[in-house]
């Protein structure tokens, strides 16, 4: 749609969220499943990514945003907003490419990621069942590199900033990275864990 701020784009594994606007799943998803792109803002304002809410957004202050297991980034200028439970921290860096990610368990645990590092973990109905949505709230927004799990999570290495699996922890699936990435820095990693397997 598009609602006087432009349209939304997809082009190729890349996708482009004008300010108002969405992108909306053509699949449901039923826990467990786990959702992880990179993203970034036109401007430090709200954008959100969204599981199970069939509500469709309609303007730049659609409360459907903040439906369903909502992320969003670019709160009050630099904050993320966890839904449900409307959980709030101060992360900075809304116009810069950073991964977020939400992943439900067959239980309905909720966990909420921004650059690798867990931020809120709730609950939410495991029978869930719904779209993924992009939502372009007060600003327009890049999207890259989505990855949408269904079933279980791949395994994945945690690295440490400490000895002792202490400091940060950032888990990585399998894959190149270049450092940094999230909050993992070049000669800052101290330990790290393997999964069984």
């Amino acid at each position: 749609p598009d609602n006087g701020y432009g349209t939304s784009s997809l082009d190729g594994d890349s996708a482009y969220v004008a300010r108002g606007t969405y992108i909306r799943s053509l699949n449901e998803f039923t826990p467990p499943v786990t959702v992880r792109a990179l993203m970034a803002a036109d401007s430090a304002e709200c954008f959100n990514m969204v599981l199970f809410s069939s509500y469709n957004c309609g303007g730049s202050h659609c409360s459907a945003k903040n439906a369903g297991v909502s992320w969003e980034n670019g709160a009050w200028g630099h904050q993320l907003r966890m839904f449900p439970g409307d959980h709030r921290e101060y992360v900075g860096r809304a116009t810069e490419c950073g991964e977020g990610k939400i992943s439900v368990d067959a239980a309905g645990v909720v966990s909420f990621y921004w650059d690798g590092e867990l931020k809120y973990t709730t609950h939410y109905p495991a029978s869930s069942q719904g779209p993924l949505q992009f939502i372009g709230g007060c600003t327009g927004f890049h999207v890259k590199d989505l990855v949408v799990t269904v079933g279980m999570e791949p395994l994945k290495v945690q690295i440490f900033k400490h000895c002792g699996y202490r400091g940060y922890e950032v888990s990585l699936p399998p894959g190149q990275y270049k450092l940094p990435h999230g909050s993992a820095r070049d000669n800052d990693i101290s330990s790290l864990r393997f999964p069984d397997g």
